[in-house]
Order: C-alpha cells, then structure tokens, then sequence
C-alpha cells in the first residue's frame, strides 16, 4: 500500500488542480466580460468567460461570432476565498481583432461544464474608425502569453521586464522556499520562449498558476503573468538560484528577438543544529502530529490486528522516515506498509506542503491478557521556533481473549476421581454402546472439532499472509475509522474517510494506494466486475469529500459529513461483497517477491 507523493512534478500539479476543480457541488455559473467597450477598429479588444463552480469546463467554440476575428486564446485557473471557504474559477481569454465598424454584438457562448450546459450574458462593443480613442482608464489589450514554471530583478525597457523573488534569503536544510516568477509587460507580445532559473541543490513542487493581472509599476500599467515554485534545499552551504532568461518578440512588425535575464539569487542553507536532535530524528522541518490506532481493541489470541499509524502536518514530508512503534511482549509484528500523501495547500496568501501519511502494520497477540502499545514518537525540527520537538500519540491498549478452543492452559486443579458411568447412559439393548443423548454429544463434539480445525487453519493462513490478513479485516477497519471521523472537524473528518475508503480498495484488491484516486478508482472497479453505478457512486463519494476538504462544499466551514460518512459506510460494505475474494500466493511466489 506504498503511495509516497514523491512522485513527477507533474503528477503533484494534476492532483492539485483536480482536488481544486472538485467544485461540483456548487452552483455553477458563466459569465462574459470584454476589458473595453468601446475600441478603434485598429486596437484589440479582449474577452474574457468565467466559469465558476463546474467541473472540467471546456473551452467554448466562437466559431459563430462575427465583426470580430480571433487573433489568440488562453486558458487559466484561480482560487478565491472568502468565507464560504474556496471557489474554483476557470477563465477562457479571447483577443479579438474587429473587422467591422460600428455596435458589434457579442452574442450569449455557450460553455460545457461536465454535463452541464451554461450561457453567458451577451456584450456590446463600439468600434470606432481607426486612431480613435477608447473608454479611458481601460486595462491594456494585451494577449496573455504561455509561460513556463519558474524563475531579483533585472528591468530591460520600458515595455517588458522580469523579475524572480523568493519569499527567504536564509534557511535551514529542508525549510520551504517560495520562488516566483514574474513576467510584466506593457505591450502586444508576439513569440515568447522561456529558460526557467536553475534550482540545483533543491527538491522543487510546482503550485498552480495564478489567473494574470494587471499592476502598476514604474508609472505604467501592466498586464503581470506569474508561476511559482516550492523549493526545499537538500544540503548547507551558499546556493544559487541561476537567472532564468526570457526572449520574445513584439509582433509581426518588430520580429527581432529581445532577451531579458533575470538576476541570481543566492540562498543561505544553514546545517540543522545538532544540539537538542532527538534520537530518530530523520529530517523533516515542519510541524508534526501523531495518531496510533488498531481496527479492533479486543481481539483473540492468534487473530490478525491493524496497527495504522497516522502522521499529518506540513513540511518536508518526503525525509520522514517509517515510524517504529515498540510492541510489548506479546505482540509480533508480521508486515508493514505506507501510503503517504501530501501536496502544496493554501495557506493565507501563498502556499506550504502539507498532508498526511498512514503506516500500517499487520500484528498478531501471542499471549492472553491486557496489552499496552506505548505511545509512538516522532521527531521533528520547527523553523518557527528553531527547535527540535517530538510528536506522540497516545497508548494503545489491546485487550487479547483465548482463541476458540481455548487459550493457555490454567493452572490444573485437583485430579477428579474417575467415577462409573451412569446407567442411564448405557444402552439396556445388545449391540447397542450408548444411547441416544450420548451418540448426539458425540457428533456435536466431532462437528465442533471439524470447525475448530477450520477456523485454526484459517488464522495459519492469515498468518503467513499478511496480504490475506489486511483483506481480511479491510471492511472492518474501515468503517472503524469512519465512524470515528464523525467526532472530527468536517475538513479532517473528510480526509480520514477518503484515505481509509482508498486504504480499503488498496488491501481488498492488493494494489498500490498510489493508484486509487478520484479520477482512477471508477475504472479499476469495472475492471475488477463491479457495475457501473456502484463503481461511479464510489468515486463521486471521494469528489465529495475533496470537496469538503478544500471548502468547496457548501456548509463545509460548519456543516456534518454524516451523509458522507453514512455512504462510506454503505459502499464498503457493498464492496465486501461484490469484489471478488483476494487469493493466497503460493510457496514459489513469495520465494520470488
């Protein structure tokens, strides 16, 4: 069940943008905007649609627009806040060149938002004979270029110039940095290539692009395009973020290249201190909390147990090493896996890696009694504070019943004496042994004999599999976990159900979790037999808690997931069910594993 989200770059800004586009639950709406009203017949005119609250709207056709010709498109996606939580907004640019003097209508546009259909308000635009003035104060007419990720201060004109900041000049090995790129310009851009700086001696995530604006610098105003990056340094010592480079060209009338190159930056990287490092320590700089929990607190001996290990906070979560729990005697430990997930997460104005990570463990009892698993400790640095601290969950106790057929012998009482066997049980005819009520405790005692074979056979093989023994008691744990995320705040709540129903599909199918995801987990349920509106129903039940995660859901500031919670339970159940039951690997296969 290994997923650690230290995966391709683009793999992080797919699972960004779908858990902030997860916005279905929202009223959608399109609406159109040009940025003048009236425009000479030799400037450009820009309109803009926005579509806020849909999912995965595409982009409208202007095939039948007229008076106008489109000279380019762009595309951009923004998250706003306020305090209903975040909304999703999703804009499609036009730039239009006129072709006709005079009112010019704009009519409704139809845009598809995943199966709805939205129309825009219709515009009117004016266009005047060339040179003419248009609406004063209107924002530039400029096409918003495509730029690439990444990265002081380097003016060059007037017109165009770039910058690149980051939001620290000194930091500690693993202590998140922000780097943003910026493009202003005050003119019509015709091909722009990009050189991103160089980040060598950082592990960088991209954060999605912002919407462009328009800011007013050096005495002017300028259309600003921008992309941010994460940065985390890997060793101490002085690092340099090399300039990045930008050429472009200012049309078809001006095709010789400009090149604008950004200044250097060089970064502090100071070493961890080493007085104070707790032992363990593997690296992570952030904050940390730490949960212990198993899927069943009394449980009989022999029996397969969960110990699922629960660490969320913010930082460098990658460098965390597996926790390791101290079992007691009594307790074996038989396999252990992880899921982790983590991605940048808003976090007042800008962004810092956040997530969670689940290590589970399964775990058998060897012995009768009251078990006490001491709390599990986790050590990290805070930059906040500049110290180390450790994060510790609370002990678990298990308490541990004889299996069926009985546990540890007790201690032997004094020998009964042997005595006659009454005569009412000896039969009075030849031939016959014993009577009736004799024969049927013999066949109960042979039938209880036969299933407790069964049922020890069956926790041999739990035991040799732990694969086995995780399927097993999947359903169980699940709605373990689910019920116990009603107590929760809803956006916690929401992510504990969407991890344990994923966690769930990852042991009843023995697959990686990495491959469960909202956009995944419809097409791994065809194939694994289900039908079609179970397997859909699952996974608009993770776009539910995504949207709850994010705020997107109305009511999620203050509102219940016991809707959500009670469907998660309902499904998993279904599941259990319908998927097809895990088989054991033979003697050869684990050999080969």
């Amino acid at each position: 069940m290994i997923a650690v989200r230290t995966h391709a770059v683009d793999a992080v800004v797919a699972l960004v943008l779908l858990a902030f586009a997860q916005t279905g639950g929202l009223a959608a709406s399109a609406s159109a905007s040009v940025d003048r009203t009236t425009a000479p017949a030799d400037e450009l005119v820009v309109l803009s649609i926005n579509v806020t609250g849909a999912d995965q709207a595409s982009a409208p056709s202007l095939s039948g627009l007229k008076g106008f010709d489109v000279v380019s498109t762009g595309e951009s996606r923004s998250i706003s806040m306020g305090t209903g939580g975040m909304t999703s907004r999703e804009t499609f640019e036009f730039v239009l060149r006129p072709t006709a003097q005079g009112p010019q209508t704009i009519p409704a546009i139809t845009v598809r938002a995943g199966n709805q259909i939205l129309r825009t308000n219709p515009l009117s635009v004016n266009v005047t004979a060339p040179g003419g003035s248009g609406s004063a104060g209107a924002a530039p007419t400029l096409p918003m270029p495509s730029v690439p990720s990444a990265g002081g201060a380097k003016g060059a004109g007037d017109d165009v110039f770039v910058r690149c900041t980051t939001d620290r000049k000194q930091a500690y090995v693993g202590e998140q940095i922000l780097l943003t790129f910026s493009l202003y310009y005050a003119t019509q851009l015709g091909n722009v290539d990009y050189e991103p700086a160089g980040t060598e001696g950082f592990r960088t995530y991209p954060l999605p692009s912002p919407p462009s604006r328009y800011e007013n610098a050096k005495g002017r105003q300028y259309a600003v395009k921008e992309e941010a990056k994460l940065l985390f340094p890997t060793a101490p010592g002085a690092r340099t973020i090399t300039p990045a480079k930008v050429r472009y060209t200012t049309g078809f009338w001006d095709p010789v290249p400009r090149t604008l190159t950004t200044e250097p930056i060089t970064i502090q990287v100071a070493r961890l201190p080493e007085a104070g490092k707790p032992a363990g320590f593997s690296g992570v700089v952030g904050h940390l909390n730490v949960r212990a929990d198993v899927d069943q607190h009394t449980i009989r001996m022999g029996e397969a147990a969960t110990l699922t290990i629960s660490v969320t906070g913010w930082g460098n979560l990658d460098a965390m090493e597996a926790p390791k729990p101290t079992l007691p005697q009594g307790l074996r430990q038989y396999q252990s896996s992880e899921h982790r997930e983590f991605e940048p997460k808003p976090q007042g104005s800008g962004f810092r890696m956040g997530g969670q990570a689940l290590f589970d463990q399964v775990i058998i009892p060897t012995t009768v009694g009251q078990l006490t698993i001491p709390p599990v400790e986790v050590a990290y640095f805070d930059p906040e504070t500049r110290q180390y601290d450790v994060a510790r969950s609370e002990p678990v106790v298990l308490q541990v019943q004889p299996g069926i057929g009985g546990g540890p012998a007790a201690e032997p009482a004094q020998a009964a004496q042997l005595r006659p066997l009454p005569d009412r049980l000896v039969g009075n005819r030849g031939g016959r042994l014993v009577s009736a009520p004799v024969f049927a405790s013999q066949v109960l005692a042979l039938g209880w004999l036969v299933a407790t074979a069964l049922v020890y056979r069956r926790r041999s093989v739990l035991a040799a599999d732990p694969r086995l023994a995780r399927a097993h008691s999947a359903a169980r744990r699940t709605t373990r976990i689910v019920k116990l995320a009603r107590a929760l705040p809803p956006r916690e709540a929401a992510a504990e159900i969407a991890s344990a129903v994923c966690a769930f599909l990852a042991d009843k199918l023995d697959v990686p979790a990495a491959t469960i995801s909202t956009a995944t987990v419809e097409a791994l349920l065809l194939e694994q037999g289900v039908e079609a509106e179970p397997a859909r129903n699952v996974a608009d039940l993770l776009r539910q808690c995504d949207r709850w995660r994010f705020g997107l859901s109305p009511g999620a500031a203050s509102g219940s997931l016991g809707a959500v919670a009670d469907s998660a339970v309902l499904w998993v159940r279904h599941l259990e069910r319908v998927l097809p039951p895990l088989r054991g690997r033979s003697a050869r296969e684990e050999a080969g594993r």
